[in-house]
Order: structure tokens, then C-alpha cells, then sequence
């Protein structure tokens, strides 16, 4: 077998392989709830396609925010005032790949040599308040569930979800302790 018929396989293979089911959210910021962007930001996730499973208007706290930002190191202080600055709302989204999806739905924080996409390039005020926030992989989605949104987690343990959000928190215990990751999640 040719290399090249080896990758074109492979790509084939990755083409149908089924998409993994995850739970992640999407933060609305201070500065946008405090404008009324929330509803605005809602209706462009469903119009989107992204399930909305819970929703919840709160005010981060610094150890959530520190949590957020830890990966920032002396850079995030500006950015944990904003978020601990006023209200937040959370919406709590599962689907395929939805991490991923996500990520890309809310774009990158506006930069002097790039422009903003995505939901922060429509909303961004600049690049603190840049209105939105959600995990960009499944230990951050996982970590910040577990550490911060304590409510709105023992919410979804009441849910019909109620597996599903189990089986996404054990599995980020299995990354942490480096064991490989298989989704037990098949569409």
C-alpha cells in the first residue's frame, strides 16, 4: 500500500469517525450583560444550533476568576476585575464536539495584529471586555463545572442529563491522572 493511500484511509476513517457528546457553557461577561446582550447572544447560540441545556444569571467570584484565568500568569489581573466587576449569565450547552464548536463560534480576543471573529468580534468592547468566555478544552470545560458553577452543575445531576454530566466529570479524572481518553459517546 502506497503512503498515500495509508493517509487517505486514515482521513476517511477520521471523516466518519462519531462525534464526541460534551458538555461546555458560554459566559456572558459584565460588560455584555450589563448592555443587554444576553438575550442577543442566546438566540445567535440556538440560530447557531448549539443546545441550550440550563442558564443562570450570577456574579463570578475571585477564585472562580482565578480559576478562569490561571493560564494568564501576570497578565490576568485586569481581566479578573472585568469579570468580578457585575453580573455574569452562564448557558450550559451539550452536543457534539460542542468544545471545539464553541470556541470557534466565540472567536479570538481582538489583537493589534488580527481582528476579532466570532461573537467577540461582533460584541468585544476591547480585549478585556471582550463580552464572552467559554472553556477551550474538555479538563478546562471539566474544571471549571466542577469549581465553579457548583449550582449549576447539582442542577443538571436533577436533569435528564444527569449521566451524561457524570460520565463527562469522570472522564476529565481519567486525563488528569494521563489515561488516554475514549469517548463512550457515539452518534
Amino acid at each position: 500500500m502506497k503512503e498515500s493511500e495509508l493517509i487517505q484511509g486514515q482521513a476517511e476513517i477520521k471523516e466518519k469517525a462519531p462525534e464526541e457528546l460534551e458538555f461546555s457553557f458560554m459566559l456572558v461577561k459584565p460588560n455584555a450583560t450589563k448592555v443587554g446582550l444576553v438575550g442577543v447572544i442566546r438566540q445567535e447560540l440556538i440560530e447557531a444550533g448549539f443546545d441550550i441545556v440550563e442558564e443562570q444569571q450570577l456574579r463570578i467570584s475571585r477564585y472562580a476568576a482565578e480559576v478562569f484565568y490561571s493560564s494568564l500568569g501576570e497578565k490576568k489581573e485586569p481581566v479578573i476585575e472585568h469579570i468580578t466587576s457585575g453580573d455574569s449569565h452562564v448557558f450550559m450547552i451539550f452536543g457534539p464536539n460542542v468544545i471545539k464548536k464553541l470556541r470557534e463560534f466565540q472567536g479570538h480576543t481582538a489583537w493589534k495584529d488580527r481582528p476579532a471573529k466570532g461573537l467577540r468580534g461582533k460584541y468585544a468592547f476591547d480585549h478585556i471586555q471582550n463580552s464572552v468566555h467559554c472553556p477551550d478544552s474538555h479538563k478546562e470545560a471539566a474544571v471549571e463545572l466542577e469549581e465553579v458553577f457548583t449550582d449549576l452543575k447539582d442542577k443538571m445531576l436533577k436533569s435528564q442529563l444527569a449521566d451524561e454530566i457524570v460520565e463527562f466529570l469522570s472522564d476529565t479524572e481519567a486525563i488528569e491522572k494521563g489515561e488516554r481518553y475514549l469517548s463512550t459517546y457515539a452518534i
